[in-house]
């Protein structure tokens, strides 16, 4: 099936462990049910969120991103009870505006150097661990 919405994607992600130790937690997320091969990249915007392992391709630890993601681990803070997944992949019509004049790069973990002129096709979820 075609991944066009966030809402098809909040159906096909699934935090699969959630361990909490001291004052931090590690969260996992399975996004190989979306489709049959990886999403294009995925990665955490909440404060202090850093990725602990993504299976997929390179990463990106400066971003928290996973490239090629099929699986990925995140770990923030214990006191978190949301962790905000950002997605993209093809046609998702996200959630996620970037505003005119900003860099794509300060308001997704992916994009180009060149200002925005309206929204892209990048796709933010919000999941409740």
């Amino acid at each position: 099936c075609k991944l066009t919405s966030c809402a098809a994607v909040e159906q096909c992600i699934e935090c699969v462990e959630r361990e909490v130790s001291g004052t931090s937690q590690t969260v996992s997320i399975n996004l190989a049910g979306c489709k049959e091969e990886a999403l294009s990249w995925a990665c955490c915007r909440t404060a202090n969120c850093t990725l602990s392992s993504c299976a997929g391709g390179p990463v990106e630890p400066e971003k928290s991103k996973c490239n090629e993601a099929t699986y990925v681990t995140f770990e923030l803070p214990a006191t978190n009870d949301k962790l905000e997944l950002q997605v993209h992949d093809g046609q998702i019509a996200g959630n996620v505006t970037c505003p005119q004049g900003a860099f794509p790069q300060d308001v997704f973990c992916g994009g180009c150097g060149s200002h925005c002129g309206g929204s892209t096709g990048a796709g933010g979820c919000t999941i409740e661990i």
